[in-house]
């Protein structure tokens, strides 16, 4: 799977998410969800793999950690 084209069913789920994550849904122009965003995973990921989910928030433009702290905006 290319990186860069997730397959449907993981589209899916980060498209619902993009979702979740923008209360108004509408994103400044040139914008993303994630950008500027500190995200913990914790758990299973049902759908994407930790490194899979972790490529997807950083082209976004968040920052994907290990740990929660005081700059942990999703966990």
């Amino acid at each position: 799977m290319s990186s860069d084209s997730p397959e449907p069913v993981n589209r899916d789920v980060l498209d619902r998410l993009l979702q979740e994550v923008s209360p108004t849904n509408e994103l400044a122009e040139g914008g993303s969800a994630f950008e500027d965003q500190t995200v913990v995973f914790t758990g299973k990921l049902p759908e994407l793999s930790r490194s899979e989910a972790t490529e997807i928030i950083e082209a976004e433009g968040g920052r994907v950690t290990s740990s929660v702290s005081g700059v942990t905006d999703l966990l």
